[in-house]
């Protein structure tokens, strides 16, 4: 009888090791999983934001080009005046002194907008404190030429207030809130048509006046390649990507609504 136990015992025991065994195994190849898993998240997710981190640069080039095109023009027409009032004999140091004053101002315009497009995109993971205020300035005046050559009026109203986050990703979000509403602006052929950025109580409301998402798709638009635009015109990454930029790494929430006359979008910070 005893003996018959401890064979029980020790068949029960070996049973117990080999499951024991399996277990682990099973645990090791579940962790390698994981690990794999997490991996392929993590080089999806950093290629989603380099997709729309190079989409974004495309339109802030676009802005640019509208940006310098003034004072491309401006200089151009100075040289040719230049030219003409050197055959005329009229010109005097005076002359000369406020040629290069007027066109040094010129000069120092594109280069700041250079400066702007290079710290919009600095590559800096350093949360600062920083004014909400003054970025969105930042990004209307690289946008500022562009939505007046489309006749649309940009207005930025409230009081300022300071978060603590990465502003050169909020500036991104602002980017991607002003553009997609220039665009349904200008497909819709809206006249009178109006952005206008709101801050209030630690909040930013970006609204236009295009006549809002349709019912049928707005619980979408916050979707990874979700876009409503013809096809090469939109990589559906840009509302994503700010949905995330926002959310995880500027303690915040990014939504969206229809108004009366348009979409809103709001960032709302916790105070």
């Amino acid at each position: 009888m005893l003996q018959k136990l401890e064979e029980s015992k020790k068949d029960v025991e070996k049973k117990v090791k080999e499951r024991t065994e399996e277990l682990n195994k099973l645990n090791e190849t579940l962790e390698e999983l994981v690990k794999e898993k997490t991996n392929e998240n993590i080089r999806q997710l950093e290629t989603l934001q380099q997709q729309s981190k190079l989409a974004s640069m495309g339109e802030m080039i676009g802005a640019i080009a509208h940006q310098w095109r003034q004072p491309l023009n401006e200089i151009s027409i100075a040289v040719q005046n230049l030219k003409y009032d050197y055959e005329d004999g009229l010109i005097t140091k005076e002359y000369l002194d406020d040629f290069i004053k007027s066109t040094k101002k010129v000069i120092q315009f594109m280069s700041d907008t250079i400066d702007d497009f290079r710290n919009f995109y600095r590559v800096d993971k350093t949360q600062e404190r920083f004014s909400v205020k003054e970025a969105i300035q930042r990004v209307l005046s690289i946008q500022k030429a562009q939505l007046q050559n489309n006749n649309i009026k940009v207005t930025l109203l409230g009081e300022d207030f300071e978060v603590v986050g990465y502003k050169n990703e909020l500036q991104q979000v602002i980017l991607n809130l002003i553009n997609n509403a220039k665009d349904v602006l200008l497909e819709r052929n809206i006249s009178d048509a109006k952005i206008t950025i709101v801050l209030k109580n630690h909040t930013v409301i970006v609204r236009d006046n295009g006549g809002g998402i349709t019912p049928e798709v707005i619980d979408r638009v916050f979707e990874p390649y979700f876009t409503t635009k013809e096809q090469g015109k939109g990589t559906g990454m840009g509302l994503y990507m700010s949905k995330m930029m926002i959310e995880e790494n500027m303690n915040a929430k990014l939504s969206v609504k229809n108004t009366n006359e348009g979409a809103e979008f709001r960032i709302d910070f916790d105070e």
